[in-house]
């Protein structure tokens, strides 16, 4: 007969004299016992289906959990893309601009900039599961600057696909640049937003939709490019 890692339960007392939730002196506790099912149903299983093979000396089975994340804070963590932390924010953090060259109908050549990356990196940091729910104002009042600054920088992070405005107040981060979630929860959304066919490409497009290779150069962060681009 097939052996598993747990030993044989002991007789546990008349059901009247057991307290729910309870194990007496003696008594396996309950995640034992699900242990010790799991390796002799494993056991019954691969006896059934050795054939001719050797017969099977011991079968265990060890429940261990995932060591937490020790992360700052108390808002979890989130997956961000590599890829985007090194190429995109890295230059702009260093005092450059992103300059995305094309032509836009409405935009012409887009600049991204580093206020406007913070107010990316800000939706990032609070979203949960893509899902962020705040006003303009209330990105403002929080991050300390002008609502209009907030306004322009999220009309051209939707341009580049990075967010997406799902309606008054509540705005969907990419979920390929950033999630806070599982994988299984981040794919089922990438799959839902590729159904609904939202426009630009979104998510799997990132950068200006209008550019077929997504081409960008950086830029010195200076007051003419300010002034020139009408942005900060």
């Amino acid at each position: 007969m097939a052996e598993h890692a747990h030993e044989a339960e002991p007789a546990r007392p008349p059901a009247s004299r057991r307290r729910p939730g309870r194990t007496g002196p003696g008594q396996a506790s309950p995640r034992r016992d699900l242990l010790a099912e799991l390796a002799q149903g494993i056991a019954d299983q691969a006896e059934r289906e050795r054939g001719n093979r050797r017969p099977i000396a011991r079968v265990s089975v060890q429940l261990t959990r995932q060591s937490p994340y020790r992360m700052y804070g108390d808002s979890g963590f989130s997956l961000i893309s590599n890829d985007f932390l090194a190429s995109i924010v890295a230059p702009l953090l260093l005092g450059h601009n992103l300059v995305f060259e094309g032509e836009h109908p409405e935009l012409g050549t887009v600049v991204l900039t580093r206020q406007q990356m913070g107010v990316l990196v800000w939706l990032m940091g609070r979203q949960d599961q893509a899902v962020i729910k705040r006003t303009q104002q209330a990105i403002a009042d929080t991050v300390g600057i002008p609502r209009s600054s907030v306004s322009t920088a999220i009309k051209l992070l939707s341009e580049l696909n990075y967010v997406h405005k799902t309606r008054n107040g509540e705005y969907l981060v990419n979920p390929r640049l950033a999630f806070k979630g599982n994988g299984e929860s981040q794919g089922a959304l990438i799959e839902s937003l590729v159904a609904e066919s939202f426009p630009g490409g979104f998510p799997y497009q990132i950068g200006p939709a209008h550019l077929s290779g997504g081409d960008r150069r950086v830029e010195a962060d200076t007051e003419g490019t300010k002034r020139r681009r009408g942005g900060s």
